[in-house]
């Protein structure tokens, strides 16, 4: 159970035996996550760069644990766990190539109870197809061309 800012609430129940008036008592208590989303700054990085990622809430998890993932392609059982990453804030390493992080939640007890939110953090790497080169003698000004690829979206 999730929701958006999360719970612990302690459950009392009575068992009473109106015969012979004996009666106990026991406890429960429910922590309901709050249902997180990830985020990265910057969303995109030019050619290579670092990338800080954050859950929103950052508390509200009870006893549970938060495990930051993984994946170079963003495919369902592609993610594997960063070591030592399991707090509601990761910095991520530089990089210059594309990557997918997402978090496991798991609640007190060790059981993973969500298996999301995911981010992506993009990398683009601008290509050049052609370049004229120029000279000049002296002073004045020299003019340079260049053509890029263009990438359909």
């Amino acid at each position: 159970m999730k929701n958006n800012v999360g719970s612990v609430t302690t459950y009392t129940v009575n068992a009473l035996n109106t015969a012979s008036l004996c009666q106990n008592f026991a406890t429960s208590t429910v922590t309901v996550m709050p249902a997180a989303t990830a985020s990265s700054a910057p969303a995109s990085i030019c050619v290579s760069g670092t990338a800080d990622l954050s859950l929103s809430p950052t508390t509200g998890y009870g006893a549970g644990s938060i495990q930051w993932q993984v994946s170079s392609t963003g495919l369902s059982g592609s993610y594997t766990d960063i070591p030592s990453a399991v707090n509601s804030t990761y910095s991520a390493p530089s990089t210059s190539t594309s990557f997918w992080y997402g978090v496991v939640f798991k609640d007190g007890a060790g059981t993973t109870c969500q298996l999301n939110p995911t981010v992506s953090v993009m990398v683009t790497n601008p290509q050049l197809l052609t370049t004229t080169p120029g000279s000049r003698c002296g002073t004045g000004s020299v003019q340079l061309q260049a053509t890029a690829i263009r990438r359909q979206r």
